[in-house]
């Protein structure tokens, strides 16, 4: 995802699609550590598609 300006959006469109249903700490207080970029950057689909084969 080379987009970054996108991840906060991402990050409030899914607390507010999950309207309070789920209440874990990760996803209320510190969602900003648990939607991060991929760790594997622009390797991440292929690395994944690789590991299950």
């Amino acid at each position: 995802m080379q987009q970054k300006q996108l991840l906060p959006m991402i990050r409030t469109e899914v607390q507010r699609n999950l309207n309070g249903y789920v209440s874990a700490e990760a996803i209320l207080t510190t969602i900003d550590k648990y939607i991060v970029p991929p760790g594997l950057g622009d390797n991440a689909g292929l690395c994944g598609r690789w590991r299950l084969v």
